[in-house]
């Protein structure tokens, strides 16, 4: 369905690499079927690293030739004008974000803007302090990734979530350009709430397939959107 969502997109200039960590071997022949239609995609075996596969994104981002970069973790799906959204604001900076907007079964959704290009979040940001930006939304100029000490690396446990780990080597760099927009266009659906962790991969995909079907949906974000909740995050 993740990848699903990635092939139906409004802009379709892209190259999507594909990281089995440690993945069984159903799943590394869902994506040899999907690769063998689609040579936009490509898939990367690895043995299971440390955490969740950071440390295999390194090279393939090294070696693409592609400008930009973007995540999708492989339980949520992007909304058919993401990867538009998303090279728009590239065009005026090196990282951006849209705010995310998380689906809860049985709770709603929850919509987290926030401005992260204001001093004293860069530098929480570059101190590792949480925020909710997550994978998905996140995306930023290659140029930007290869100026850093570090790129992708698996964050010690210690450390807190892998991605704010990167995030913070980018914010480290005082030349960093940053956008940020309130605006959404990606679907989160966490896996670690309680309500999903003990589901069967069978009833996630059930859950997700019917948004996979909307997201061609002419202002589907925006009603979601103002149906959220915002909590403390919009201060």
């Amino acid at each position: 369905a993740s990848i699903a969502s990635v092939r139906a997109q409004d802009f379709t200039d892209w190259e999507m690499a594909v990281v089995l960590d440690g993945s069984r071997p159903r799943t590394k022949a869902v994506v040899a079927a999907i690769a063998e239609h689609d040579r936009r995609v490509r898939a990367y075996a690895h043995p299971k690293s440390a955490r969740y596969g950071e440390l295999y994104r390194d090279p393939i981002i090294r070696e693409s030739k592609a400008e930009l970069v973007c995540h999708l973790s492989d339980d949520d799906v992007f909304l058919a004008g993401h990867l538009a959204s998303l090279v728009a604001m590239l065009e005026r900076a090196e990282w951006v974000t849209e705010a995310p907007l998380r689906l809860d079964p049985g709770q709603g959704s929850v919509w987290l803007p926030t401005n992260y290009g204001t001093a004293p979040m860069r530098q929480a940001i570059a101190a590792r302090r949480q925020i909710p930006s997550g994978l998905n939304y996140v995306a930023y100029r290659r140029e930007a990734y290869l100026r850093l000490p570090e790129g992708w690396t698996c964050a010690p446990w210690a450390a807190g979530a892998s991605d704010l780990f990167m995030w913070s080597k980018f914010f480290k760099d005082a030349r960093l350009t940053v956008a940020c927009t309130a605006q959404t266009s990606a679907l989160k659906f966490p896996s670690g709430i309680r309500a999903r962790k003990a589901w069967k991969p069978e009833k996630r995909l059930a859950e997700i397939a019917p948004w996979l079907a909307r997201a061609a949906e002419p202002g589907l974000a925006r009603k979601l959107q103002l149906e959220a909740s915002v909590f403390e995050r919009l201060a």
